[in-house]
């Protein structure tokens, strides 16, 4: 879950963008992950 898109981009900027907000890019990635995977199983778990 990490923002691949940004790897495209090249540029000290991008490094520097990355350093400060990497952790709050990481944490908003878990919550969203955690979230959909929750959410799938309650769905799985209605169907079954």
């Amino acid at each position: 879950m990490k923002p691949e898109h940004l790897h495209r981009l090249t540029g000290r900027d991008v490094l520097r963008w990355r350093r400060k907000h990497f952790d709050f890019i990481t944490g908003l990635a878990i919550f969203v992950g955690l979230s959909l995977t929750v959410t799938l199983l309650l769905l799985i778990a209605r169907v079954a």
